[in-house]
C-alpha cells in the first residue's frame, strides 16, 4: 500500500515539474537570481518590441534591486568599500 502511494505521489510531483517548466512557473528564492530573470524577461520583450513588457520587467528588476540595498549596512560597506575602490579625481 504505502508503495503505491509512493510511486502516485513522485508521478503526481513529475506532472507538477513538467507544468512549471511548460508555464515556466519555477519558483526563485534567491533575489540574485529573481533579478537576472526579470531583466532576461526585458531583453526578449525589447526583442519583440514589446515595451509594456520592457517596463514591467524592468520595474520588478528594479525593485528587487532597491529592496537589497534597503538591507545593506552603509556603515559596515563605506569602511570596507573605501579600502577597496581608489578615489577618482574630477
Amino acid at each position: 500500500m504505502r508503495g503505491i502511494v509512493v510511486a502516485k505521489a513522485a508521478a503526481h510531483l513529475t506532472l507538477i515539474e513538467q507544468a512549471n517548466r511548460q508555464f515556466n512557473l519555477t519558483r526563485i528564492t534567491d533575489p540574485r537570481e529573481a533579478a537576472i530573470k526579470h531583466l532576461k524577461k526585458a531583453s526578449e520583450c525589447c526583442q519583440k518590441n514589446d515595451l509594456v513588457g520592457k517596463g514591467v520587467s524592468v520595474g520588478k528588476a528594479h525593485d528587487i534591486v532597491n529592496e537589497l540595498a534597503n538591507t545593506l549596512d552603509f556603515a559596515v560597506g563605506y569602511r570596507d568599500l573605501r579600502k577597496t575602490v581608489p578615489r577618482h579625481s574630477h
